[in-house]
């Protein structure tokens, strides 16, 4: 279980694309891709556990990502020296993909906003800055399983030689891949993604996004086409 988000492709026709933690999408170390992703955008069936494995009773649905892009240097690295590269996009068909309420259009980047990424560090985040780490986590902290609900965590950021850190964030496993920026209402770009925590200690971190690999392996998953890999 993991987390994503829709990004904004510029308009590219045909797909819709998602941002999330490349350990979602690739096991490294068994050199594998992950064989079936299911997206529930505001994942929430309105009853009292929250979620079901049922499509029709969420807001928009559901939708099967037909695959996955990460970077080279989360496949031959080794954790957690490629906590750098701990980022993938799924790639979405428009058709064909959506299961879910009558009337939803089966495009997802129609469906629902799409959220900016930041590619450049424009919004000049420096040690200090306060942001939100976003998700839809399984279980807290402590190991607890908890139902697969939105949350957040609110709080300053440090920059490591990995990625940032931001050291008041409970959230547990569930979380990853879920998205990092300065407004939890969407309101402002995507500056990474979550891709770890320590164990019983409400610290969190993530890559950056800027000025490395993942502004590669975004337009791969723009125009790729083919079905090897």
């Amino acid at each position: 279980l993991c987390s994503a988000t829709v990004i904004n492709d510029n308009g590219n026709p045909g797909r819709s694309l998602l941002i999330t933690a490349a350990h979602c999408v690739y096991d490294q170390v068994n050199d594998i891709f992950a064989s079936t992703f299911l997206f529930i955008p505001k994942q929430d069936d309105g009853g009292p556990d929250g979620t079901a494995q049922n499509c029709f009773n969420d807001p928009y649905g559901c939708w099967a990502p037909e695959f996955g892009v990460i970077a080279s240097g989360w496949a031959d690295g080794v954790w957690s020296n490629n906590i750098p590269y701990d980022f993938a996009v799924l790639v979405v068909p428009d058709s064909g993909a959506h299961e879910g309420p009558a009337g939803t259009n089966p495009a997802l980047d129609q469906a629902v906003q799409p959220m900016e990424v930041d590619f450049t560090n424009e919004q000049s985040l420096i040690t200090g800055s306060w942001a939100h780490y976003m998700g839809y986590p399984q279980k807290d902290k402590s190991g607890a399983v908890i139902d697969p609900s939105f949350r957040y965590c609110y709080g300053p950021l440090t920059e490591q030689s990995n990625g940032w850190k931001m050291s008041a964030c409970n959230m547990g496993g569930g979380a990853s891949g879920g998205p990092a920026q300065p407004d939890p209402n969407g309101n402002g770009k995507i500056f990474s993604v979550v891709s770890w925590g320590y164990e019983n200690s409400p610290t969190m971190g993530g890559p950056y996004l800027h000025n490395n690999a993942f502004s590669c392996i975004f337009e791969v998953a723009k125009y790729y086409s083919g079905t090897d890999g």
